[in-house]
């Protein structure tokens, strides 16, 4: 199975602004979709951050959640997910996660570390799935590639500066 892999979309964020929502719509419409239709894609990999607001999600947010799932739906497309730190309400623990509850029906999931196929999935790391994460590290033999939503501590960002924390 061939995936394309999307990460930080981050919906509702600037406020729900309804123009930014429109042109991340006609992107998906207009550009992804067929672009995986003509290689014959059929799944997403999304690699955390779907939702912006980590503690409350607005209407609008939800009206364009809906919208996106639709037309994953309408195309045949299936979508694997791990958790960002912007999916779950605490940073400390994924249990509690707009995502689970919003995207279960529709989207595969996954708030601690796996392997899927050749690929090691490493959600937002935090105590409740350190022990996995480290756990997956030791035993990992067949995964070609690990990808994750990470936070790189000391790295650069933009021209606001460097990540110190979380």
């Amino acid at each position: 199975m061939k995936y394309i892999v999307i990460t930080d979309t981050h919906m509702g964020s600037m406020n729900d602004d309804p123009v930014l929502h429109d042109m991340m719509f006609n992107f998906y419409e207009n550009n992804m979709i067929p672009y995986m239709q003509e290689r014959g894609i059929t799944s997403i990999l999304h690699l955390g951050d779907f939702f912006y607001s980590r503690k409350t999600l607005s209407v609008q947010t939800i009206q364009y959640t809906n919208r996106f799932l639709d037309l994953l739906e309408d195309n045949c497309i299936s979508m694997v997910m791990i958790l960002g730190n912007h999916d779950i309400v605490h940073n400390a623990t994924s249990e509690l996660s707009a995502a689970k509850e919003l995207l279960h029906r529709h989207v595969a999931i996954y708030d601690s570390p796996r392997t899927f196929g050749k690929l090691d999935l490493i959600p937002w790391i935090n105590s409740g799935n350190k022990s996995k994460f480290e756990s997956l590290l030791a035993s990992s033999t067949n995964s070609k590639i690990a990808v994750g939503h990470f936070d790189i501590l000391g790295a650069k960002f933009a021209k606001h500066g460097i990540v110190s924390h979380h």
